[in-house]
């Protein structure tokens, strides 16, 4: 739970928020369990404002650890009606994992580092609206 979308109602704020959070360096790569998180507490609908798109965006620089897991949170958070974008990052990830999030060719990115993820950023924001 590295970042509360109820904390934050300003852009600017859920802005200085995203760029202060700290990239984690475990050993595994549970992505199951953050989709999940995201699809059951974040965009629950007393949450998520009426009319609005929801919009999922898992970043990754790592292999899911159980694809199947994986692929069926992801699945049930498309069922919720959640736009999902799935960003690899780094030479660790795997294409199929990420399309099983996104559900769409269109929807998969990469970065080759955290650095360059500005690089990505206005095609994820044209996309989603």
């Amino acid at each position: 739970n590295a970042f509360n979308l109820t904390k934050y109602s300003r852009k600017n704020d859920v802005i200085k928020a995203i760029s202060q959070l700290k990239h984690g360096e475990g050993v595994y790569t549970d992505t199951s369990v953050g989709i999940k998180h995201m699809d059951e507490v974040q965009m629950s609908n007393n949450l998520v404002r009426t009319g609005m798109v929801k919009v999922g965006l898992i970043i990754t620089d790592g292999k899911s650890q159980d694809f199947g897991k994986t692929k069926m949170v992801a699945d049930a958070a498309k069922d919720h009606k959640i736009l999902m974008f799935a960003v690899g990052v780094g030479n660790s990830v795997d294409y199929t994992d990420l399309l099983n999030i996104a559900g769409h060719p269109g929807r998969v990115f990469t970065a080759k580092s955290y650095n360059s993820l500005n690089t990505i950023t206005k095609s994820l924001a044209c996309m989603s609206k």
